[in-house]
């Protein structure tokens, strides 16, 4: 047998027959004209991939329609495509042309990071589309037709690609990169279907049509004979009932062996996902990504805001609600908003940085939060905070939207104010914040602690072995916390994986916020934890 490793993307298990996707085209045989013949025949493949991915968006579901929307949009764009022209004007074949163009985009977006990253791979998903229009390929129909349960093995994998194939056609997916972040990811975690990213090269040496079993809670992929592999699918059975177990018992409480209560909440990245999402399992909303308000080029005037936090108010029906404001920079631009063109967007103007100079755009949204407050148990939290001065400006900024309010007649409330945890001085000077309650996010905290981009899978192993210091860090965080009581949680990606509970246990941390899809297996590594010297506590 053998054996390959990579990071969970989408949990699950499965076995079948691999079907290796191939993502290079063909130039073979290919022979350029004139530009104005180039220029024509690169306009046609541009109008067929179009097509192709409006076809496609009109046979999926929101979320993936709105990937593939984005892709048309690139498309459409000029000055996306711009750069292919200039070079067919000047000379090169419309295949070079077009490579090199994109090739330039993906680069830039890479260098970017993060969700930056997952658009590296939309663009190089339409670079591929295209390129198989200009070489004739069109779509692989004889791959997607053979296609039933399989295991996919691709060195990368993008999203219309994944959504050509029918539902049931794909058992899982692993490839040589990626980022658990990716746009692809999103959709096979929609889709249930397991996956693991960043496996290496070393899986481009499994052949079409052999045998294998893929493990995405352990980020395991096996190949072997049929009698090798024949154990997994009987232990896998125990499993099973382990987890549909947990599933069952994913409302009640989480509930230590000690005796202990652990808050569990969850993160919201949109308001899409109340009308899918129960409340029941949930204490309560422990992190509201407003950056969905934010992302279509427009900045939302106050009263869109407000009903968007009134909506997820009534849903949370009672339960704690906790907006952070707009975390915007580093991975996460907002046109007209973000400042383009920085060296390294992780540690320039982001998150509350940009309260300095766009303070009218949060002055809107602190306003929307304080008319909100007044119909539920709302609070605030400001991201990406590194001094004491900064929590104490957005204070003021609030005592000054609620005092503008209440001028005006407007119903309101002062919420209760927080902050994220991100960068490693706010965990060291942790006691000098004047706040009503800490939220660790990890995810920033152990790239700026490990020095090691969180979506490059060549530092998973570095960062894994990292987890330590950063939980020092928390221990730090949930000592202040205890000294000024309030309130301290996680609510970065360490709290979604039930591997990483214990650690942040014994760190002190009573209040973990985490994805909708991990509430089961937290709850249940809760249940499964107990450490004497906290059941001492």
């Amino acid at each position: 047998m053998r054996h390959y490793h990579g990071t969970p993307a989408a949990v699950g298990r499965a076995r079948g027959k691999v079907l290796v996707m191939r993502s290079d085209t063909q130039a073979a045989g290919y022979a350029p004209g004139l530009p104005a013949r180039e220029r024509a025949h690169l306009e046609r493949a541009i109008l067929h991939a179009v097509q192709e991915l409006r076809d496609l968006a009109g046979g999926v579901d929101r979320e993936a329609a709105d990937i593939l929307e984005f892709q048309c949009a690139l498309l459409d764009d000029p000055d996306f495509i711009a750069e292919a022209w200039h070079a067919v004007e000047a000379g090169l074949s419309a295949p070079v042309a077009w490579r090199q163009a994109l090739d330039a985009e993906i680069t830039d977006y890479r260098a970017g990071g993060g969700a930056l990253s997952a658009r590296a791979d939309d663009v190089a998903d339409l670079m591929l589309r295209v390129e198989r229009h200009l070489f004739g390929a069109g779509t692989p129909h004889d791959i997607l037709d053979k296609a039933s349960g399989v295991i996919l093995i691709a060195d990368l994998l993008t999203p219309s690609r994944l959504l050509e194939f029918e539902p049931g056609a794909i058992g899982g997916i692993a490839t040589v990169g990626g980022s658990p972040a990716s746009h692809v990811c999103l959709l096979a975690r929609a889709r249930a279907i397991p996956m693991i990213v960043g496996c290496g090269a070393l899986i481009r040496a499994i052949e079409d049509g052999s045998e294998v079993v893929l493990d995405a809670n352990l980020g395991s992929l096996v190949a072997g004979s049929a009698d090798e592999l024949a154990p997994f699918p009987r232990s896998w059975e125990h499993q099973s009932a382990v987890d549909k177990d947990a599933e069952r018992r994913q409302v009640e409480p989480a509930i230590t062996r000690d005796g202990i209560r652990i808050g569990i909440h969850v993160n919201l990245d949109n308001s899409r996902l109340l009308r899918s999402l129960d409340v029941t399992p949930f204490d309560g909303v422990g992190l509201v990504r407003t950056e969905f308000l934010f992302n279509d080029g427009v900045l939302p005037d106050e009263d869109r805001q407000y009903d968007a936090y009134r909506e997820i108010l009534k849903w949370a029906a009672g339960r704690p609600v906790t907006v952070r404001l707009l975390d915007a920079g580093g991975d996460k631009p907002v046109v007209g908003l973000t400042v383009p063109g920085e060296a390294n967007p992780f540690l320039g103007l982001r998150g509350i940085r940009l309260f300095q100079i766009r303070p009218e755009v949060f002055r809107t949204q602190m306003r929307a939060l304080a008319r909100a407050a007044a119909h539920g148990n709302l609070k605030a939290m400001v991201p990406m905070v590194t001094v004491p001065r900064e929590l104490s400006e957005v204070r003021q900024g609030f005592v000054e939207a609620v005092a503008e309010l209440e001028s005006k007649g407007v119903a309101c409330r002062m919420p209760p104010l927080g902050m994220m945890v991100e960068v490693p001085s706010a965990a060291l000077m942790a006691a000098e914040f004047d706040t009503e309650f800490f939220s660790v996010g990890t995810n920033d905290l152990a790239q700026y602690v490990l020095a090691a981009a969180r979506d490059e899978h060549r530092l998973n192993v570095l960062v894994g072995e990292g987890n330590r210091a950063v939980a020092r860090l928390i221990e730090l965080v949930v000592e202040a916390g205890r000294r000024k009581q309030v309130e301290v949680s996680v609510c970065g990606d360490m709290a979604s994986q039930a591997e990483q509970t214990g650690l942040l246990l014994r760190a002190g941390v009573r209040n973990l916020s985490l994805a909708p899809a991990s509430v089961a297996s937290v709850k249940q590594a809760v249940r499964d934890w107990t450490d004497k010297v906290v059941a001492d506590e």
